[in-house]
């Protein structure tokens, strides 16, 4: 069996990050809580480059073997990552455009100074759809990790975060969908961070995918909220 878990590392910059880099301590505690889940395979989210995510590794107990991020579409530099104790490929799909409901390109503008100044653009992942093969022998495990639209509004976009968030959605169920039916032996695993309770509207084309959730499933059987400890309001 292996054992595969999913991290927002919220912010994973270094100390060569002009905003916000985390603090000793923070690496050593986020580290503490990695070696705790002691996953096989670690799907992050919001890690800045492989710097941070070397210098994560290295404070762990037991180092992971493979590392690795491409650098998606964040303006913020929050990108996704792999850890691992066995080897994979990665693929991006950061340059897939997304579409309306009809559809049509999406179109955005990519910040406060484009909105004033430029056309807007065609919108595509905010971060990355990251997928990672693994070979277990008999078998391929595809993990396909996401950190979809957050529910902060920036009204200077153009549009709107639940529609961006529900394209993107859509993309990720295009995607995955193709690959199931060009891979119908390979076992397959969509995870990440969604950003809205699974039974919002922008969430329901990954739910249309109809996979077992063991969070739901198992542990919160009557409990639709985020499968996340918030202790403020």
């Amino acid at each position: 069996q292996v054992c595969i878990a999913t991290y927002n590392t919220k912010n994973l910059f270094n100390s060569q990050h002009p905003d916000h880099p985390k603090r000793p301590r923070e690496f050593r505690e986020l580290a503490r809580m990695i070696g705790k889940i002691d996953a096989d395979i670690l799907a992050l989210q919001e890690v800045e480059n492989t710097a941070a995510l070397t210098e994560l590794n290295e404070r762990l107990a037991q180092p992971y073997a493979y590392c690795e991020l491409i650098e998606g579409n964040s303006r913020r530099g929050i990108n996704i990552a792999y850890m691992s104790r066995l080897p994979f490929l990665l693929s991006s799909h950061r340059q897939i455009t997304l579409k309306d409901a009809t559809g049509q390109d999406l179109h955005e503008f990519c910040s406060e100074h484009a909105a004033a100044t430029a056309l807007p653009t065609v919108a595509r992942f905010q971060r990355d759809l990251l997928l990672a093969q693994f070979n277990l022998g008999d078998d391929t495990l595809a993990v396909f990790n996401m950190h979809l639209k957050s529910r902060i509004q920036n009204d200077w976009a153009g549009i709107d975060s639940d529609v961006l968030r529900l394209a993107e959605a859509q993309a990720v169920l295009d995607v995955v969908a193709l690959y199931e039916t060009q891979n119908p032996q390979h076992t397959i695993v969509a995870l990440g961070d969604l950003n809205q309770r699974i039974d919002h509207p922008s969430l329901q084309p990954i739910m249309a995918l109809r996979y077992f959730d063991p969070v739901l499933a198992e542990l919160v059987p009557n409990n639709t909220q985020l499968s996340t400890h918030w202790s403020k309001p």
